[in-house]
């Protein structure tokens, strides 16, 4: 893969904390991850549309794919994590797409590429974990396909699920958000083949927002492999017992697709 490094930046206004991103080239950065002090949707929606429109007023028509989650830094109204390309070098191309309504990053060298993305719900699809996470997941394959990829080629995914342990209002079951979550992954990835085995991934909980999936793909030339690592200490997630489930409470649920990394 392309070397990375992180940058993590603030907390504080949204201002002071992206301020340092002008020294940074548009190829540089690959992708963001803005977290906001948002706790319910109006703030949430308000808050994005201002960090957003910083990262435009920085980049321009090159901005990196930004994936906004409402999770309130310690001690200031904005923290980010930047993704940046290490060691810049000849033969090295980055640019960027909008796939399906998705921004991609896209990194191409000696017949490797790398897509940085964020597929997110719409705001229509409100609290509703099912519909939120379909959405996502469609825009998510559409873009994919658009760089001649499938769900196959993942192999890093952060899935940020509004209030993702609490029953959602309607639900006859009374299931966490997670769980309806992870029934519409299983379906999602039914289409695609998964010979590295499944994308490395984290769920993680937010106030607003609905669903935000931030990924990485990889398309790699012969004698480039990637491997799935799994971790001695732990059952594979994809192998999880109905008990560890819940399905004797739900009476029934998928089994989480990601590998430990």
């Amino acid at each position: 893969m392309i070397p990375l490094e992180i940058a993590v930046l603030g907390p504080g206004p949204a201002g002071e904390v992206l301020a340092p991103l002008r020294r940074r080239s548009p190829g540089e950065v690959l992708a963001l991850t803005l977290f906001v002090d948002a706790r319910d949707a109006r703030a949430y929606r308000g808050a994005k549309k201002e960090v957003l429109s910083r990262v435009r007023r920085l980049f321009g028509n090159a901005s990196p794919p930004a994936a906004v989650v409402a999770q309130p830094p310690f001690g200031g109204a904005v923290a980010a994590e930047v993704k940046l390309r290490a060691r810049p070098g000849p033969g090295v191309e980055v640019s960027r797409r909008l796939r399906a309504g998705v921004p991609c990053t896209v990194v191409e060298a000696g017949g490797l590429k790398e897509v940085f993305g964020v597929a997110a719900s719409p705001p229509e699809e409100g609290d509703d974990p099912a519909g939120g996470a379909g959405a996502a997941f469609a825009a998510m394959a559409s873009a994919l396909e658009g760089e001649g990829m499938t769900f196959g080629g993942v192999v890093r995914q952060w899935n940020y699920v509004e209030r993702v342990l609490e029953p959602r209002p309607g639900d006859p079951a009374a299931r966490p958000a997670y769980e309806v979550f992870n029934e519409v992954r299983t379906r999602a990835y039914e289409g695609s083949e998964f010979p590295a085995g499944y994308p490395a991934a984290t769920g993680i909980g937010q106030a607003a927002g609905g669903v935000v999936i931030e990924f990485i793909a990889l398309s790699a030339p012969p004698g480039v492999e990637v491997e799935p690592i799994s971790n001695p200490l732990q059952v594979d997630a994809y192998r999880y017992s109905p008990e560890v489930l819940g399905a004797a409470r739900t009476g029934g649920s998928s089994r989480p697709r990601f590998e430990r990394a």
